[in-house]
């Protein structure tokens, strides 16, 4: 499982391919034979970047609803303003003069994560504000109403700096924005209309390598062996020969015989050398700058393969790639000097791995606040194609049954490296509701890839970018008109885990039919504030489950209780039945939600 899933992410990083503009990508050839899209143009670079300008909070004196009212008037007034602001391309524009964080005495990064609902967007895929066929901030911003709708209230932003890619993730400026996307004005827009909707955005961080054509790469490969330029990343004067999923790690530095440089996943992504104190600084800086901006937060993409060790550049045998003490020791650095600064800040790791090494990364609560949980992923899809529970039945109870909190992972079912769900699913629409009622009961912050709620499958296009499709608002706005649309139910769905304290809470506990059966997955959520919590009954089978009993929890309360999905009537809870309860009939791929 492990070495399959370590592929997957190898072919990712090289493969990358999307939709883009017509004439605007061309094909690399990788020594391993993988294709890499860039871009024919290069983007203008600076050795030294702009500080965005931080901007201070209002004396506490002023209530906090004066204050939401000031900041509104405000950005009413200047946003209109900022219309006849010029493009700048990659270079970095000042701050509006207004405070575009969200407003202090908000919770800390630990308590809001609880009560989010996450949503990735691949930027050039989701929305375009104009005609040029490529998605920018302006057309997210413009869609905030339609995602307030499916009760997202986080924004995951895939890359939105210069690159000479399609995707992003080999960033050129990390203080920019690409100009396809828009100017640092637009995300200023962004962030001040999202605030005030109570939605967060937080941007994709790719720490662990830049592009081939970063200024930093630019003047470390030219730099004298041992200079402050070249010691930002990992050269050798031999090649190891060391391998990386059968291809070579360290790559031919051109027109420098004898010299190589490290780049684990691709040759066009030299890996930076985060031992280097000034290059670790530097990123922290980064990621300062965009908190004091009013970001809240990171997706920290490749979050295992920060610093090898031994040290490549000096290792006589292979060193280890991923999951060393010191990448470990990077992220708890990291967070402990931005929580200081920005304590709403969030980190939240890719991760791909097993369930330990995810695990691993919690640290006590003292590295990252959250990382996506590919296992599950994997255990969902699994349980509802083979039409049984036990897959993700095994996966939450190694979750249940270990040290660290269930909050702490992200359920997810796709994201941009991986195939569509509904190609997964073969487009059956009762499969694409069953994922949709296990994604949103699931503890943690659930993320939504975008085009999921209205069943966007994978496109003609090869590779990854057959995944990364445009979004169909023709169906949405269809869907939108339809009471028993997928769309309609991920709405009810994402409005439930809003009002329903129980959906939000941080604890897991499974529940066991009294007679085994297989088709049957019961979980219990609660917490002590939340007065009963809530019990989510899934029928993965294809056949009816009638007649299932279970033990209730001792916390849940006697009375009537409600069923939330579909208001099922439910036999009342008394001291003689809860524990043999027995539950109506769920209907073949069906769920209850039981709540007190």
């Amino acid at each position: 499982m492990q070495s399959q899933a370590l592929l997957q992410e190898r072919r990712r990083k090289l493969r990358r391919n999307g939709t883009a503009k017509t004439g605007e990508i061309e094909e690399r050839e990788e020594e391993s034979g993988h294709k890499s899209a860039c871009r024919k143009k290069e983007a203008a670079h600076k050795d030294e970047l702009q500080p965005f300008i931080h901007k201070g909070h209002m004396p506490t004196l002023i209530t906090t609803a004066t204050l939401r009212a000031m900041r509104a008037l405000i950005v009413s007034v200047l946003l209109p303003c900022l219309s006849c602001v010029p493009s700048a391309g990659m270079t970095p524009e000042p701050s509006l003069d207004v405070d575009l964080a969200m407003p202090q005495g908000k919770p800390s990064a630990e308590q809001w994560l609880l009560d989010s609902l996450g949503y990735e967007i691949f930027v050039r895929s989701f929305a375009d504000s104009g005609s040029d066929g490529s998605g920018d901030l302006t057309g997210i911003r413009q869609r905030l109403p339609y995602l307030q709708s499916l009760g997202v209230n986080l924004l995951w932003l895939t890359p939105i700096h210069p690159s000479p890619s399609y995707h992003g993730y080999d960033v050129t400026d990390y203080d920019a924005v690409h100009p396809d996307f828009g100017s640092l004005g637009d995300l200023d827009r962004l962030l001040a209309e999202a605030h005030q909707r109570g939605m967060r955005v937080i941007l994709d961080l790719v720490v662990n390598h830049t592009a081939k054509t970063h200024p930093w790469f630019v003047a470390a490969k030219d730099a004298p062996t041992g200079s402050l330029a070249s010691q930002r990343y990992l050269f050798r004067g031999n090649d190891p020969g060391w391998q990386w999923l059968g291809n070579k790690v360290f790559r031919p530095l051109d027109g420098q015989p004898g010299r190589f440089y490290y780049g684990l996943f691709s040759s066009f992504m030299p890996d930076l050398n985060l031992r280097d104190v000034a290059t670790a600084q530097a990123m922290e800086d980064i990621a300062d700058r965009w908190l004091a901006r009013g970001i809240d937060g990171f997706r920290l993409d490749a979050a295992r393969y920060l610093t090898e060790w031994p040290d490549p550049t000096t290792a006589t045998s292979q060193p280890s790639y991923s999951d060393t003490a010191e990448t470990h020791q990077y992220w708890q650095r990291l967070r402990h000097s931005l929580s200081e600064k920005h304590p709403q800040s969030v980190l939240i790791g890719e991760v791909w791995s097993d369930v330990d090494s995810i695990a691993s990364y919690h640290s006590g609560g003292k590295e990252l606040h959250a990382a996506f949980h590919f296992p599950l992923a994997g255990a969902m899809i699994d349980s509802i194609k083979r039409g049984t529970a036990k897959p993700l039945r095994d996966m939450l109870e190694v979750m249940a049954r270990g040290t660290v909190p269930a909050r702490f992972f992200s359920p997810f079912l796709t994201n941009h490296d991986q195939r569509r769900l509904a190609t997964e699913l073969g487009g059956d629409l009762a499969m694409l509701r069953s994922a949709a009622t296990l994604l949103l009961g699931m503890p943690g912050t659930p993320f939504l890839y975008y085009g999921e709620e209205v069943g966007l499958a994978q496109s003609s296009t090869s590779g990854d970018r057959g995944q990364r499709a445009p979004m169909p608002w023709d169906v949405v706005q269809k869907q939108s008109e339809q009471t028993d649309s997928l769309l309609a139910h991920y709405r009810r769905l994402g409005q439930l885990r809003k009002t329903e304290p129980g959906l939000r809470s941080t604890t897991l506990q499974m529940i066991w039919p009294a007679v085994p059966d297989d088709r049957v997955l019961a979980i219990y959520r609660s917490d002590s504030q939340s007065n009963g919590g809530v019990i989510l009954v899934w029928n993965l089978g294809t056949t009816a489950a009638a007649g299932i009993r279970i033990s209730l929890p001792s916390d849940f309360p006697q009375g009537t209780p409600r069923e939330l999905l579909g208001s099922v009537p439910m036999p009342s809870v008394t001291a003689m039945n809860r524990t043999a309860y027995v539950l109506p009939t769920i209907p073949p791929r069906g769920a209850l939600w039981i709540a007190p």
